[in-house]
């Protein structure tokens, strides 16, 4: 019985994402007299909206929900600023009773 060879893969064949080690001229040669427009390489942002990927966009909806009440400690992104607001109007309030005292104080005789 005689078996068969396997061919090896082209060890010199190169990789999609890795730079290529020639010349930046590589880009600007025509091949077989076309010309080759690079197009912009697309952001994630723009690669994630395409239509092909809406029903992943569905499926991760809810754990960007989840991932919300993380962020918030457990409250909605609305409830998370106004607790926020509340407590900085507190916080302001405190400060100026404190400076109306200080205020008092130093314009007050002492005994």
């Amino acid at each position: 019985k005689k078996k068969k060879k396997k061919k090896k893969k082209n060890p010199q064949k190169k990789k999609r994402n890795q730079p290529s080690s020639s010349s930046s001229n590589d880009n600007d040669t025509n091949h077989g007299g076309e010309q080759q427009e690079e197009e912009e390489p697309k952001s994630g942002l723009e690669l994630y909206q395409e239509a092909n990927l809406r029903p992943l966009r569905k499926a991760l909806a809810p754990c960007f929900e989840l991932q919300k009440r993380i962020m918030f400690g457990g409250k909605s992104e609305d409830a998370h600023y106004e607790q926020i607001m509340a407590e900085r109007s507190l916080k302001r309030q405190k400060q100026a009773e404190r400076h109306q005292q200080k205020k008092y104080v130093a314009e007050t005789a002492l005994r």
